[in-house]
């Protein structure tokens, strides 16, 4: 379970934040069709891409994403997808949320994590409804990005929800070589 706010984890290593946010907006495109998961990194992405001429279709379960949309727009289209509200992320998962995922075909997920286990492949988070949230994001993507702080690194969280065979690569704040 999550033990901090979101707002404790926006503030916490912001500034690495920034710099995984950075690298993920380089890889998007006109056009494409996105995924933004409960990931505090993916609040600032989402300023990134309102901010620019980029125009592309944002597709999230958080509700701070959202709440960006609201307040800067630059003709991109928002959809959200609902479910169970989990406050302390404040995102949707579960079920229902799942079920929605499903229905749409994404060019690029940006997925935040607990921790990467280095050794065997594996990538976790806190909350078994919130993997299983991003297992369905990994499935209905062409190519999946975990974004993490590199302390996430050779770190478990209680529930794994895919391995490093199944996305395209990683995005962290200092490695110099991200692909794993």
């Amino acid at each position: 379970m999550y033990k901090r706010t979101l707002n404790s984890r926006l503030t916490e290593n912001f500034e690495n934040k920034y710099i995984i946010a950075e690298k993920a907006f380089k890889l998007i495109e006109d056009n494409d069709t996105l995924f933004l998961d409960t990931s505090t990194i993916n609040i600032i992405l989402t300023e990134m891409i309102l901010k620019s001429d980029k125009v592309v279709t944002i597709v999230t379960n958080m509700l701070d994403v959202v709440n960006v949309f609201s307040e800067i727009s630059n003709n991109s289209v928002l959809i959200g997808v609902g479910g169970i509200f989990k406050s302390k992320q404040k995102g949707f998962n579960g079920s229902d949320t799942i079920k929605e995922i499903g229905k749409y075909n994404i060019d690029k997920a940006f997925i935040g994590t607990g921790g990467i286990n280095v050794y065997n492949g594996n990538i976790s988070t806190y909350d078994s409804d919130d993997g299983l949230t991003k297992s369905a994001i990994i499935k209905s993507s062409l190519y999946t990005y975990i974004i993490s702080e590199k302390v996430k690194l050779e770190k478990d969280s209680f529930y794994t929800f895919a391995n490093l065979e199944e996305v395209k690569g990683c995005i962290f704040d200092k490695l110099e070589d991200e692909i794993l």
